[in-house]
């Protein structure tokens, strides 16, 4: 890690990169996008676990890890064309995306809008519904953002130790990421948050690059779900890692690598 790299592109999205001349690394790009609340180094363990393959690329999506809120609406589209700003800006030619949750919604819109700019994708536990997400859910974003305001005021103490409560089997670093990006997220996020103008169901049959969605048994995504987004998107294809919740790839490490792994030696 102390050899990896920090900056910001044009549009003020932070980034952190795991090898690679500013202009363009030796080893085939990698793009990792967080989940909401999270921050790009959330994915610290998943990035050594591929950095000798790959030159892994974790961005700050707006108002999380480094990168400012800024302003205007915060969207997956405005979060796509911020990812196809950052592909350009780095010279990454077409790199696959990896996203979890909030995460998987923008590689999902950045393969939609810019399907020039992705070589392939993988959706883990997206925030996908068979019923579609009611109008006004304010009342749900009020609850997560006290749940989060109030993390925000504990102790350090007492925030490693909620943080250990949720994920009992997560291993440390992925304890202490989370921390960090708690610390660091902007709860004004919760003002603005729309993951989206479009229904995600109405956008899947445009994705043309390869897709991995992975669900668990306890996620977001469900069985039905699942076969629903197979259906709709021919290029699509549908993994369930078992004993796990919304984080697989903290609640089941190994199992969530060796998908990655798969799918990404098959492009």
């Amino acid at each position: 890690m102390s050899e990896w790299q920090q900056g910001f592109t044009e549009l003020g999205i932070h980034y952190t990169r795991t090898g690679g001349a500013p202009t363009g690394g030796e080893k085939p790009p990698l793009i990792l996008a967080h989940g909401f609340t999270d921050n790009g180094l959330c994915w610290t363990r998943t990035a050594q676990a591929f950095e000798d393959d790959y030159d892994v690329i974790m961005p700050d999506a707006r108002g999380h890890g480094l990168s400012p809120l800024g302003e205007g609406d915060y969207t997956g589209e405005r979060h796509a064309d911020e990812l196809a700003a950052l592909i350009a800006e780095l010279n990454l030619g077409r790199p696959p995306i990896v996203g979890h949750s909030m995460g998987a919604f923008n590689a999902f819109a950045t393969a939609a809008q810019h399907p020039d700019c992705v070589r392939a994708i993988v959706l883990v536990d997206p925030p996908w519904h068979i019923e579609p997400e009611p109008p006004d859910t304010s009342e749900l974003h009020k609850g997560w953002r006290d749940n989060v305001a109030a993390d925000k005021q504990r102790s350090d103490s007492d925030l490693l130790a909620r943080i250990r409560e949720e994920g009992p089997n997560w291993h440390e670093i992925e304890i202490t990421t989370k921390f960090d990006a708690i610390r660091q997220v902007d709860i004004r996020v919760f003002e603005r948050l729309t993951l989206s103008r479009r229904e995600w169901r109405d956008v899947l049959p445009e994705i043309q690059c390869p897709a991995l969605l992975l669900w668990a048994d306890h996620g977001i995504v469900n069985e039905e779900v699942a076969a629903a987004a197979a259906e709709l998107a021919p290029t699509l294809t549908a993994r369930r890692i078992a004993d796990a919740g919304h984080c697989i790839q903290r609640d089941q490490f190994d199992a969530f690598i060796g998908a990655v792994r798969d799918f990404l030696e098959e492009l």
